[in-house]
C-alpha cells in the first residue's frame, strides 16, 4: 500500500508524513537531491528511500524496521545482530580491600536536602578547571553539606537490580 498526499510545501509534507502513527519506511521523488536529502532527514521513519520504493527489502546487510508503531527495534545488518545481545555494563572496585567506592552520605538513596549543592560543588571541584579560590569555595560547600548530613562516609553495601527479577546485595 502507498499513501499520495497533495502538499504545499517541504515543511508540509514532512509534517503529513510525521504526523503518521507508524514510520516503518519513507521515500522521496526529487530531481533536486539536496532537496530530497533535507526532506527525508526530517521525516521520522526506520527507513528512507530517494527516487526509489521499497530496495531497502532486498539489500539484506541493511538495518530492517520502523518507529512509532511501525516498531522500535531492527533486523538484518550489524544493528540486527545487537538486537539478539543482552548489553550490560559491569564495574568493579579495582582494590577490593583495604579500599571500597562509598558514596558521600548526601548522595546516598534516598538523598539527602543538600545532594544538589554537593554535586554540583564536587563537579566543579573536579572537572570545571575553575581557579583555585573557586576550587576552595567549592570544597567548603561539600564540607558544610557533609557535616549537615552526618557524615562522608558510605555504608559500604551495594545494591541493585539485575535485570532478571533478581536484587542483588554485596556487604
Amino acid at each position: 500500500i502507498m499513501a499520495v498526499f497533495r502538499f504545499s510545501s517541504d515543511a508540509d509534507a514532512v509534517a503529513i508524513a510525521n504526523a503518521s502513527p507508524f514510520g516503518l519506511s519513507f521515500s522521496v521523488f526529487s530531481t533536486n537531491a539536496a532537496r530530497a536529502d533535507r526532506v527525508l532527514a526530517a521525516v521520522r521513519t526506520g527507513m528512507g528511500n530517494v527516487n526509489d520504493f521499497a530496495v531497502n527489502y532486498l539489500c539484506q546487510s541493511l538495518p530492517f524496521g520502523g518507529t512509532k508503531l511501525s516498531g522500535s527495534d531492527r533486523f538484518a545488518g550489524i544493528e540486527g545482530l545487537r538486537g539478539c545481545c543482552l548489553m550490560r555494563s559491569i564495574t568493579r572496585d579495582r582494590f577490593p580491600w583495604p579500599l571500597r567506592t562509598a558514596l558521600p552520605k548526601p548522595l546516598q538513596y534516598p538523598v539527602a536536602p543538600g545532594a544538589y549543592a554537593f554535586a554540583h560543588a564536587l563537579n566543579e571541584l573536579i572537572y570545571a578547571g575553575v581557579s583555585p579560590l573557586m576550587q576552595l569555595r567549592a570544597l567548603a560547600t561539600m564540607l558544610r553539606v557533609l557535616l549537615a548530613s552526618g557524615g562522608g562516609g558510605g555504608s559500604g553495601v551495594a545494591s541493585g537490580h539485575s535485570g532478571d527479577g533478581e536484587n542483588i546485595k554485596e556487604a
